[in-house]
């Protein structure tokens, strides 16, 4: 298994656990099941340099809707456990005077710790989040013959619920996915110097809570 599949491997595993645990909490919490979209914005290049001399023309993802889902456990008032998956529509961009465009998507996978600060309303309450991210490149057009791409890395956010029924809440994220990036031209072996990457996630969903109260 190479070292990537394992990475990914890993991180599934994790999110299983999660899975698992989380309703065996649910009587201590809640457990809210969220769909979300949003807006996926990259801002670094993913390929810039090849062996330390600048590319042309550099290429970079596309910002672009992006539509998922998380599962939250809330196993005590203000400690949750989360897992999370996105999709984003993002296309391929070349950075030249075509700024030609070819398709291609990127996923997203988390697995987050967050805490929930004590507030006075009932209503709404803000939290912050941290933990691993997976972050991977699909599309044929895009990526077709190349290798690495799919890097681990972390993630930091930050977000407020808002309860508007007993068991109905809109929930709105704000999400950093910090890794590098290097890919690898399976023909040749050539690979491009590791870009660090900061892509952005705005969204917003709805949350149906399970178990007790909050």
């Amino acid at each position: 298994m190479n070292r990537i599949s394992s990475r990914i491997v890993a991180l599934l595993g994790a999110l299983a656990l999660v899975a698992v645990a989380v309703p065996a909490q649910a009587q201590q919490g809640t457990v809210d099941f969220t769909a979300y979209g949003g807006f996926y914005v990259p801002t670094a290049d993913l390929i810039d340099t090849f062996a330390g001399q600048p590319v042309t023309p550099t290429i970079k993802q596309k910002s672009a809707f992006i539509f998922g889902g998380r599962v939250t456990g809330w196993v005590t008032d203000a400690v949750g456990i989360e897992g999370a998956f996105g999709w984003a529509l993002s296309d391929v961009k070349q950075n030249d005077a075509t700024t030609a465009t070819m398709n291609a998507n990127v996923w997203i996978a988390d697995l987050a710790l967050l805490y929930a600060f004590p507030m006075q309303s009932d209503v709404a309450s803000f939290f912050v989040k941290a933990g691993p991210t997976l972050v991977g490149h699909t599309g044929q057009d895009a990526w077709d013959g190349v290798s690495g791409r799919t890097d681990i890395g972390g993630t930091a956010g930050v977000g407020v619920r808002f309860r508007v029924a007993p068991m109905v809440l809109i929930r709105v994220d704000a999400e950093d996915h910090v890794f590098a990036a290097k890919f690898t031209e399976d023909a040749t072996g050539s690979e491009t110097d590791s870009k660090l990457q900061n892509d952005l996630v705005f969204s917003a969903g709805f949350s149906i809570a399970a178990g007790g109260s909050r």
